[in-house]
């Protein structure tokens, strides 16, 4: 399941952020909440069970609206902007089903959710954060996953 969402994560910024995200070291942790986030949470069932998180710092939230919006400027996070998140989280979550799928395993994606300040990372099941980052952008992947 990482590798597949991290594939689409990339793939999926990169074509319509136009941001070459470089994937960094995962890493495991006990933290339920990160504060101070923006966050576009997903969870997802079938052959594997599990939560998606992509998170964001409020900065890269709104670099990330912009982009998804043609460039034009967000100065807050309102309806459009945080519109744009959802459906960038639709993408890259989509990305991760097909690449999924390629491998004989399926899974249905549910609506994404948006949350602001205090971000709930954890799922039910081992949690892994993977950060993507460039000069310009940092994004984190908290992914919480079980096998049936």
């Amino acid at each position: 399941m990482n590798e597949a969402l991290i594939k689409a994560a990339t793939d999926t910024i990169s074509m319509v952020c136009g941001q070459e995200l470089v994937v960094k070291e995962g890493y495991c942790h006990k933290r339920e909440v990160i504060e101070n986030s923006i966050a576009v949470v997903l969870e997802f069932v079938g052959d594997i069970i599990g939560k998606v998180v992509i998170r964001f710092n409020e900065d890269n939230a709104k670099k990330t609206a912009s982009a998804m919006m043609c460039g034009m400027p967000v100065e807050e996070l309102d309806e459009m902007a945080t519109s744009a998140l959802s459906e960038l989280g639709n993408m890259i979550m989509g990305g991760a089903a097909t690449n999924i799928a390629e491998k004989g395993a399926t899974v249905d994606i549910t609506t994404p959710v948006l949350e602001s300040g205090a971000v709930h990372i954890k799922g039910e099941a081992y949690s892994v954060s993977i950060p993507l980052e460039n000069e310009e952008m940092r994004v984190v992947l908290d992914i919480s996953v079980s096998r049936k």
